[in-house]
């Protein structure tokens, strides 16, 4: 049951990778990915001492994001690839949507009721669960993924300061030193 509920996730997953402007040979690494953390979102809502839904979410969303990050640090692509879909597969359906619209309306001067909060405090929670596990992780790998950017752009500078075409780094540093800009462009 658990592989047919990850193989039926597989055409949803390969759209969000399409519209994100994913890479076909980038596709199975993510897709994997995503399909780990969803595994685990079915594991922490079904298991024998299920958890609560906004923890179940914060940790899910920290599991995501840190496999993302991991991702871009190996391949160099961003952790969003990973991130957006697990967020939109996580997130409140047509149903708390009717919910919140209906509370919109029932707000409104010369309704009979009072607004429900119950679907407000909802999506606040998931909200703020889904916050949570992401900034966390991201968090934990800004660093590694800062200088994984900053070797990457100086050997990209590196490599093209042979070649005619001018690079933005290799012209801030020459600029830096007192070479004027119109030497460095010749």
């Amino acid at each position: 049951a658990l592989l047919q509920n990850g193989l039926q996730l597989l055409p949803l997953e390969v759209s969000f990778f399409v519209l994100l402007g994913v890479s076909v040979r980038e596709m199975p690494s993510a897709a994997g990915l995503l399909l780990l953390t969803m595994l685990l979102q079915f594991f922490l809502s079904h298991s024998a001492l299920p958890l609560p839904g906004p923890v179940s979410n914060a940790a899910t969303l920290f599991v995501g994001t840190a496999l993302g990050c991991a991702h871009e640090y190996v391949h160099g692509t961003s952790h969003l690839i990973v991130l957006l879909p697990t967020i939109v597969l996580l997130a409140p359906g047509a149903t708390v949507l009717k919910a919140v619209l209906a509370s919109i309306d029932a707000s409104a001067p010369g309704a009979a009721e009072p607004p429900p909060t119950d679907a407000w405090f909802e999506l606040l929670m998931l909200a703020v669960s889904f916050a949570v596990g992401e900034a966390i992780a991201h968090h934990l790998w800004a660093p590694a993924l800062s200088r994984r950017a900053a070797a990457r752009a100086e050997a990209t500078a590196v490599a093209l300061s042979d070649s005619k075409a001018v690079c933005p780094v290799r012209l801030a540093r020459i600029v830096a030193v007192g070479v004027p800009v119109a030497e460095t462009l010749e």
